[in-house]
């Protein structure tokens, strides 16, 4: 992954798009957030995990900023996040569709033989065991809430 943002920042940088200020903002933020994880405590390793947990912090964070923004009537800095949040998002794996997620709660459903909430903390483990980063964990929550509702 480093590889991959150190070559998108060279090729940010000598590019002539109107977006590229936006570019290495957002690829500074994702490098930055990787090298305070890795110098926050010695043998710190970025996998796909941590890294899909890096890069939603930085979306979460520029999603409350674009609130903030919006109430304060700043179209242009709300605009500028979310072209940053855009580009961001495309170090993301691709995310699982919520139907997948509800069918495959389904199916653990049946197997597990859950009736009420009091199988809710297995599945969510089982669901996050299966789709690993390809699914929001938030996401996973919500849908066993709704089955087991």
């Amino acid at each position: 992954m480093k590889d991959r943002l150190n070559k998108d920042l060279k090729e940010a940088m000598k590019s002539k798009d109107e977006n590229r200020t936006v570019k290495l903002t957002s690829i500074r933020a994702v490098k930055q957030a990787i090298s305070t994880y890795e110098n926050a405590k010695a043998g710190n390793e970025i996998n796909d995990e941590v890294f899909t947990k890096l890069v939603d912090g930085l979306i979460k964070t520029r999603e409350k900023t674009i609130v903030e923004y919006v109430n304060a009537e700043r179209l242009d800095l709300a605009n500028i996040e979310q072209m940053e949040i855009d580009f961001i998002k495309e170090y993301l794996p691709e995310r699982v569709d919520n139907s997948e997620i509800k069918k495959v709660a389904l199916e653990l459903q049946k197997e597990l033989g859950a009736d009420s909430k009091q199988f809710m903390g297995p599945m969510i483990s089982k669901l996050k065991q299966h789709f690993g980063t390809s699914a929001k964990p938030a996401d996973i929550s919500k849908i066993v809430q709704e089955i087991l509702s």
